[in-house]
């Protein structure tokens, strides 16, 4: 709620006015879960041995051919992960939208609170189903795509 405060209260003045577009949202989406975007993505850098790279680039691999056929690979795994612990709890961030939102930028975790609000519960109750559907769909490609395992925190040893 603080954060979503901070950002009404910074950018509803001038010389930067983002109130009532589709940027405040984002920005305060981005701000409230980069942190653990970073930790995760960190965490899959980290267990990379650096060696590996410098292996690439005295068999004569550029950098960037080294950073798509290695790094790339084995970083797969851990950002994909991150991106289902960002993509999980943004789905349903209500205290920073609730401030920022306006007609036009609704996203659904407030169009959800506006339909219970409202009582339409026959509403609320299908789009919350294609909300769960749609999560569970995402981990189970997920799943399949990367492996059983793919959410799995790998401690660098």
């Amino acid at each position: 709620i603080v954060l979503a405060i901070g950002f009404y209260a910074a950018y509803t003045a001038r010389p930067l006015v983002l109130y009532g577009t589709a940027w405040i949202l984002i920005l305060a989406f981005t701000t409230r879960f980069l942190p653990i975007a970073y930790t995760n993505s960190d965490a899959a850098l980290r267990s990379i041995n650096p060696e590996l790279e410098d292996a690439a680039r005295i068999l004569g691999s550029s950098r960037l051919l080294a950073l798509r056929r290695i790094v790339g690979p084995l970083l797969k795994r851990g950002l994909a992960g991150a991106f289902i612990l960002v993509f999980i709890p943004a789905t349903r961030e209500l205290s920073s939208a609730i401030f920022l939102y306006t007609t036009g930028t609704q996203v659904l975790s407030v169009l959800l609170f506006d339909k219970s609000d409202e009582g339409n519960f026959e509403i609320l109750a299908s789009m919350g189903l294609i909300l769960v559907v749609a999560t569970v769909a995402l981990v189970l490609l997920g799943f399949r795509l990367m492996g059983r395992d793919f959410m799995l925190r790998r401690t660098a040893s």
